[in-house]
């Protein structure tokens, strides 16, 4: 058997043994050679999100949507528009930028927005404007009370498009910045990446993969089970991740994955996030600098879930961790509610 085949069986059994309810995790793969990898691993970003608001999908109404809060809001004072769509994505309109992504319902009514900086919560007043932590004013809901005309709040009707589906029960949606809002429901797990990067469905096993068009990828894989049967501690988790999974996963991607080096634990992790690993990865010959990072994705009931998210960029490129990280976001956990009545 070949190495590649090795790591994919050996990240099949683990998968396999998590979902069944065995201590799998534990098992580890097999010592590797460490030789150095070519070329010289760049210094890579440890900007990760520490919790992801979970994702809850429903036969006809959104949980969010049932909220009532749906729709758009203008804040006078700063001249921004928001607009809260339906399916849970939101965006935050000014007259000189824009900036989208998803939110969910909180506790006791609170919204919570997820920036690339981290979570805002929006509280909705008893007459329905927004109030976002850290942004002065409110955000109306009642333009025609307050002699707000479509036109001076920028708002526009445009509404999300529903693209179809490559893969069996998955939810393709266009945001209105242009990027894509995936719904993976067989590998519970949700994302946003740009248009122009391709999803290779099925390429990994129990997770997904990301391609983008100057040679790097993105993997998302919702590692609750394993995490749960775990006795490790966190950091020898992730560890274990990256001999189980990363490896293998590089090797289906890009072909056999035969050398790594300057594996490290990022210890300047922010609080609260699970784990991190980098290191240095070569195949058939090209190195690239790896980054993976486990982080927690909470449902609004307070179900907590453990999400993997790897960043395969070209070692070439110097920023290329950083910009990858950033183009693939949200990656969140997914599961069905059922409907209520």
């Amino acid at each position: 058997m070949d190495r590649k085949s090795l790591m994919i069986w050996i990240a099949g059994l683990c998968l396999a043994a998590a979902l069944s309810g065995c201590g799998a995790h534990s098992a580890q793969a097999p010592e590797q050679d460490a030789p150095q990898a070519a070329g010289t691993a760049v210094p890579v970003s440890t900007a990760a999100p520490v919790d992801v608001p979970g994702v809850e999908t429903q036969t006809e109404i959104s949980a969010v949507s049932r909220s009532g809060l749906s729709g758009s809001y203008y804040n006078d004072y700063l001249r921004l528009t928001l607009t809260l769509a339906e399916h849970g994505t939101y965006t935050l309109r000014g007259e000189d930028s824009t900036v989208s992504g998803s939110y969910s319902a909180g506790e006791n009514g609170v919204l919570v927005l997820d920036f690339a900086s981290g979570s805002v919560e929006a509280t909705a007043a008893s007459n329905g404007d927004l109030l976002l932590a850290g942004y002065p004013g409110y955000f109306l809901a009642d333009w025609d009370f307050w002699g707000i005309t479509e036109e001076e709040a920028g708002y526009s009707a445009e509404t999300p498009v529903v693209i179809s589906a490559p893969a069996d029960g998955t939810q393709i949606t266009e945001n209105l910045d242009g990027t894509l809002r995936y719904l993976v429901p067989d590998q519970r797990l949700a994302f946003t990446a740009p248009a122009d990067m391709t999803v290779l469905w099925g390429a990994v096993a129990g997770g997904v993969a990301i391609a983008d068009p100057q040679g790097g990828f993105v993997t998302g894989r919702n590692v609750t089970d394993l995490y749960r049967t775990s006795s490790d501690t966190d950091d020898a988790f992730a560890e274990d991740y990256v001999r189980a999974f990363v490896t293998a996963d590089l090797s289906a991607l890009r072909g056999t994955a035969d050398s790594y080096a300057d594996v490290t634990l990022v210890r300047d992790a922010p609080e609260g996030r699970v784990a991190a690993v980098s290191l240095t990865l070569t195949a058939n010959g090209q190195p690239f600098s790896v980054l993976t990072v486990i982080y927690t994705s909470t449902f609004s009931d307070g179900t907590v879930n453990y999400i993997a998210k790897t960043v395969y960029a070209p070692a070439a490129e110097e920023a290329g961790v950083q910009r990858l990280s950033e183009a693939v976001r949200d990656v969140a956990a997914l599961r069905s509610v059922p409907k209520e009545n």
